[in-house]
Parts: structure tokens; sequence; C-alpha cells
């Protein structure tokens, strides 16, 4: 959480100066030989890290924010990918094909690797990236608040889980039901404190929860045209 709202400042304050906006000639999305190198790059230099850092290794970042450098390639790759993606509108133009044959290629690599720790959260993301655009790209009264509320729930998830996690944590009940117990109103309360945080002047400017009319009338993009 405290990496996120390090990034977003420093990317916040790097887009004034720039200037925001949608480029005048946007990038293509990834094709697959792009996807395979990212993907092998990433699993190079996180071998590579964690040679001197092994996971749950921690050093302070700027003497102040903890830091894992065991998944920091993974952390800032990802958000540089966001960013890319959002600016070029990979996330409505990005080929179904193309995101079902790597949705496939991720999931299998990760069940098949998972014991290894192997990095494939790249090639699985945009995977789901066309997968949830495909099945889920449709505002309605249920989703729309809960799209709105995902970076403001995002924030306090911590805080809520863990706080459930330690209240259960004395208690001799099995591993599945505490799972139940604790993400099922872990997930209603983090979006639920989102979905409030838009009713607060100033704190749903922070927190990026806009009103909701705007987007339920928008609908869902006509990005289709280049999924097949």
């Amino acid at each position: 959480m405290g990496h996120l709202l390090l990034y977003s400042a420093v990317y916040a304050a790097w887009a004034r100066r720039a200037g925001s906006g949608v480029p005048s000639r946007q990038l293509p999305p990834p094709g697959h030989t792009v996807i395979f190198l990212l993907t092998a790059a990433l699993i190079l230099v996180t071998w590579v890290v964690r040679w001197w850092f092994p996971v749950d290794d921690w050093v302070p970042l700027f003497f102040v924010l903890p830091a894992e450098p065991a998944n920091l390639a993974q952390y800032l790759s990802m958000f540089v990918l966001g960013i890319m993606a959002y600016s070029n509108d990979w996330f409505r133009r990005i080929p179904r094909r193309a995101g079902l044959v790597w949705l496939v290629l991720g999931t299998s690599a990760a069940a098949a690797a998972y014991w290894l720790q192997a990095s494939n959260l790249w090639v699985v993301s945009v995977g789901l990236v066309v997968a949830f655009r495909e099945v889920f790209h449709t505002p309605t009264p249920f989703l729309a608040p809960m799209a709105t509320a995902s970076y403001a729930a995002y924030i306090p998830h911590v805080f809520v889980v863990v706080g459930l996690q330690v209240a259960l944590l004395q208690t001799a009940w099995p591993p599945g039901a505490k799972f139940v117990v604790v993400s099922v109103p872990g997930l209603f309360c983090s979006f639920g404190i989102g979905h409030v945080s838009r009713f607060v002047p100033g704190l749903r400017v922070l927190l990026g929860t806009t009103p909701l009319r705007a987007e339920l009338a928008r609908g869902p993009g006509d990005g289709r045209g280049m999924s097949r």
C-alpha cells in the first residue's frame, strides 16, 4: 500500500509537469513476442535480485518505507505497464485471441511452477484483462460502485483483513472456515469504506471515488472491433 501511494505520487508529479492526456500517437498492444520477452526479463531480474535478497528480506526504502527487494521489480514493472496500458487504451485494444492464449499459458505455467515461485504475473494479467473485459465490462448498479471504489478499497483493506485475522487467531476453527470469515466480511468492509469515502469532500478526490452517474451513462466501450 505504501509503495502504491509512493508510485502514484511520483507519477502525479510527473504527469502534472509533463502534461496529462491521451497521447497523439498510441502504441499498439503488445504482441506475443513482446509479452514473452517482458515475461522472460521479469523472471530473470527477479531471479537475480533474489540471489542477494530472498523473500521476506526487507530493507528501508529512502530510509522510511519498508521494501521487499525480492518483489520490487514486479511492483515497479506492473505499475509502469499499467500506466502504458491506460495511456494507450490497451485494456480495450488487446485482441481477444491473444488474451485467451496467454491466459491459458499463464495459468498453466503458474500451476506447474508454483513450487518454484516463478514469476507469471505479467502473463496471467494479459489474459485476465481480456477475460474480464469480455465477461464483466458492463456497468451495473452493483459493479459500477465497486469499480469506482476499487482504489479506495485497496487502501484500508490491509487493516481490515489483518484485524479480522487477529480476531480469529486463537480460535480452533478449520483454515477454510477462517478464510471465509475473513475474506467475505473483509471484502464488504473494504469496499464499504471505499464507497462511503465518495460522500466525504476532499477524501473522494484523494481516493478517486467520483460520482457514478457519468460512468453508468457512458456504458461499455466500443473497442471490440479489434478483439478478433
